[in-house]
Parts: structure tokens; sequence; C-alpha cells
């Protein structure tokens, strides 16, 4: 919400400076989100994301890795199109990125119990620092992180509009 709030002063790395974390490695086309208590404007964010999802994905993988990052976040109603993040796609993202990077659940700094429940999305991540510490180890250039935002912005019934 901060970020949101002065977003061209505040960034996810300048947050996490000042919490004296280090920052992460975020692709430079991360979009500059704005949050508003309206509905999102999907096809406005449909396209953001997807843009930066598919560029990402070959920016920051090779393209066998790419390939299933881009079927992790397919459409559950049309195979061609990549759709805005919904609890089953987050569930394949998360498992895809953790084989991926062959990441063991005690690898996170965060209680391998609740690790296992966000991963199962049994519960919703509410942390800031529990969302960095999974994009951190997922290395993916922002695609966990705006992938996450989204779901749960609209999941708390939060508009998300993506300026670039």
């Amino acid at each position: 919400m901060l970020m949101a709030s002065f977003p061209e002063e505040l960034n996810v790395n300048n947050l996490l400076g000042m919490d004296g974390r280090k920052g992460l490695s975020l692709s430079p086309n991360f979009p500059i989100l704005r949050f508003g208590d309206s509905k999102m404007d999907y096809e406005k964010s449909e396209k953001t994301f997807s843009k930066f999802y598919i560029d990402t994905a070959y920016e920051f993988f090779n393209p066998v890795d790419a390939i299933r990052l881009l079927a992790a976040m397919t459409s559950p109603c049309d195979k061609l199109k990549i759709w805005l993040p919904t609890a089953e796609n987050m569930y394949y993202l998360m498992y895809s990125l953790h084989d991926i990077r062959k990441i063991k659940f005690k690898d996170f700094k965060i209680p391998v119990r609740t690790v296992l429940s966000h991963f199962q999305r049994n519960r919703m991540i509410t942390r800031f620092a529990d969302l960095c510490e999974y994009e951190r180890l997922f290395n993916s250039g922002g695609l966990y992180l705006l992938s996450e935002l989204l779901y749960l912005n609209e999941k708390r019934d939060f508009g998300i509009i993506a300026d670039n």
C-alpha cells in the first residue's frame, strides 16, 4: 500500500532497504503499481501482466523452464492466453519455481509449516517480508512477486493498476 501511495518515490527495493534488507533482482520491466478501493481494470491489468510475464520468463529462465512457467499461468478457460493469477495458477507457479530452482522448504527464512500452507494455498501470504523472501529464493525477476501481489489484492477487493 505504501508503494501505491507514493509510486514515484517507493518501490519494492526501497521498502526493503528501509528495513535493512537486501534488495531483490527484479526485471527492469517490473510495472509501477497503484492500488485503489475500486475493482481493477481486468483488460489493462491482463495485458500488462501477460507482457511482463512472458518477457521476464524468457529473460530470467532458460527456454524449457520459461515454457513451464508460462504453462503454469495459462488461463483455465483459454490455453492460449496468460490470465491474471488464480489460486490454481499460483499453486502451479510456486511449485514450478520451487522445482526449477531446486529449493527445499527449509531454505526459506519462514517456518516450514507456514511455507507448506502457503504453497498449498491453504493460507494467504500476509507479510510483505514473506513475499520478498519467496521472490528472493525463486529469483524470478518479479514473476512470482507480481503474480502474488495481483492475486492477493484482488482477493482483498483492492483494484490494482499497472502504469507501465
